[in-house]
């Protein structure tokens, strides 16, 4: 809940929404409950007004050309994995095709806080992502469940790596990486964030105002 929010009003990224809550069953005091926002169909209808029977939605890269159908289908999105498998995009043109059907700029800042959480439950896991069924609609990435990150489990120590060495789930951020200027962008925008949003200065005081929230409890 804590990274989530420190997202919010930050970067172009959907996230889950995040409340702490007192659970009584019965009358009885059983603790806090983190009410989290479910990641479905219905998430692009309660953030972007959009019907959830006009929305495909998919998770995980990990064994197929496209992800486990969520809802609606693969098959626009099988489409853009065989186009960046068969095209390069460091040519302008292939990537210029490949912005008019995902949100690049969006799945950049997927990239770039999963790699700052270090969470290594990810890409290969934990991957949504939505379009929906309206002209020019374009592929979305959604940040959940990024419990394995600052180091809970750490794996290889360097997220950079782990993020683009996972066969089967890295095919698109290595053909984006190709780009020249989707890879200097990668590069300034997290120079930017680690000055920034992430800088310590407003990561610790948010964190010791959200823990503050629980300390008592």
């Amino acid at each position: 809940g804590f990274m989530q929010s420190l997202l919010t009003g930050q970067m172009d990224l959907d996230c889950q929404g995040y409340q702490p809550a007192h659970v009584y069953l019965n009358g009885e005091y059983w603790g806090i409950l983190n009410v989290r926002e479910k990641i479905n169909e219905h998430y692009p209808a309660s953030n972007y007004d959009i019907h959830s029977d006009l929305v495909d939605m998919l998770e995980r890269e990990r064994y197929l050309t496209y992800g486990d159908v969520v809802h609606g289908d693969g098959k626009h999105y099988g489409e853009l994995i065989s186009f960046v498998e068969e095209n390069n995009l460091s040519e302008e043109a292939n990537y210029e095709y490949v912005k008019t059907q995902m949100d690049v700029s969006e799945y950049m800042n997927l990239f770039l806080a999963n790699i700052y959480f270090e969470n290594e439950d990810w890409p290969q896991n934990n991957m949504k992502y939505w379009r929906p069924h309206v002209e020019g609609g374009r592929w979305r990435w959604i940040l959940y469940d990024t419990d394995m990150g600052w180091g809970l489990f750490p794996r290889s120590g360097n997220t950079l790596e782990a993020a683009t060495v996972v066969r089967g789930a890295t095919v698109l951020i290595r053909a984006l990486l190709e780009n020249e200027e989707f890879k200097s962008e990668f590069i300034q925008r997290m120079a930017g964030l680690i000055n920034t949003t992430f800088h310590p200065d407003r990561v610790s005081p948010m964190y010791d105002s959200l823990l503050g929230q629980l300390n008592k409890e």
